[in-house]
């Protein structure tokens, strides 16, 4: 998994041949909350 950092906001995605999921978008405190 990989993240993408947007201002504040942070994304989780991955990738395989063809295509590309998005796990999670959110604020960057409750991405590192857990």
């Amino acid at each position: 998994m990989f993240k993408l950092r947007i201002g504040d906001y942070r994304v989780i995605y991955s990738f395989d041949d063809d295509f590309i999921t998005i796990h999670q978008v959110d604020h960057r405190r409750d991405i590192y909350s857990d």
